[in-house]
């Protein structure tokens, strides 16, 4: 299992091994995890998620991929075999993050940007037009906690450029 740095530190890290146990995952396979909203997944543009993946994939029994997000019935993943593993939408910021901390995380943030402000504003060594400048670049920032608010639907056609090595090319 690959995991992104991330900033926590965590005071009891599990091994892989106990996390895969705990997760209900193979020991003794390689996982693909895919994650993104329903869409992503259906066909279009000639171009089939679970079809391309399973080019990519097809050199090692040992490869399964699960996709957080799809249906079974989204984008043919059933047909696939116990090979795909569709799970669904994931509410995970939201049920173990909740609406409480992301407020209180969110409210954090924004006084950590306004004491960057004072700092920036009472800086002696920095031009003026130069403090203008990083005022207007944190007065501009978006900040976005724990799970997003709304999700959009971004351009599909994208997937089929960005989403696999370009080895594995969509069908025109």
């Amino acid at each position: 299992m690959t995991v992104s740095p991330n900033p926590i530190i965590l005071a009891y890290p599990k091994s892989k091994e106990q996390s895969r146990l705990d997760l209900g995952l193979p020991l003794d396979k390689k996982i693909i995890l895919t994650v993104g909203g329903a869409h992503k997944y259906r066909p279009f543009a000639g171009c089939e998620f679970c079809e391309l993946v399973s080019k990519a994939i097809s050199s090692s029994e040992n490869i399964v991929c699960y996709g957080i997000g799809p249906t079974p019935n989204v984008g043919n993943w059933s047909k696939y075999g116990d090979r795909f593993v569709a799970l669904g939408n994931i509410d995970y910021g939201e049920k173990y993050f909740g609406q409480e901390a992301k407020k209180d995380i969110t409210e954090i943030v924004y006084q950590i940007i306004d004491t960057y402000k004072s700092r920036i504003l009472n800086n002696d060594i920095l031009e003026e037009s130069t403090k203008q400048k990083a005022i207007l670049k944190l007065s501009t920032m978006g900040v976005k906690m724990g799970y997003p608010d709304k999700v959009l639907i971004s351009d599909r056609s994208a997937f089929c450029r960005t989403s696999l090595p370009t080895a594995v090319s969509c069908r025109q």
